[in-house]
Parts: structure tokens; sequence; C-alpha cells
């Protein structure tokens, strides 16, 4: 994850039912080899998240570079 992002991503405070939650649906679109985007749903017991997030290859790892949260 780009230090940028992991910093405001530290600043948010999760509630206690949105700790540990998984997606429950995941669909991903290849830009190109080394680019990747995404989008998430994931579901809480009184909520649902829409997430976008685009991943890029770097020295061997995918590095978040653009994350969304509606």
């Amino acid at each position: 994850m780009l230090p940028d992002l992991y910093g405001a991503l530290a600043c948010v405070h999760l509630s206690p039912c949105a700790r540990g939650t998984r997606p429950v649906h995941v669909r991903t679109c290849p830009l190109d080899e080394r680019t990747t985007e995404a989008a998430v749903i994931v579901s809480t017991v009184s909520r649902t998240y829409a997430l976008a997030l685009r991943l890029e290859e770097y020295h061997g790892r995918w590095i978040t570079t653009a994350l969304e949260l509606a």
C-alpha cells in the first residue's frame, strides 16, 4: 500500500462490528499485466460497504495505489 494511502487508513476507526468482516462479492478487471482494478462488496451486521481499489505490481508484489469506500 502506498504510504499516503496507509496513513489515511490508519486514521480510520472501525466500529467493533466492522472488524473481521469478510467480502461477500469480488469482481476484478485486469487493465494490463501489472495493473488490476477490483470492486468488493463487504457486509457487516448493520451495513453494507462498496470498495473500489487499484492494485499495481511493484517488485514482484501487489501494492494498493487507490482505494475508495462507499
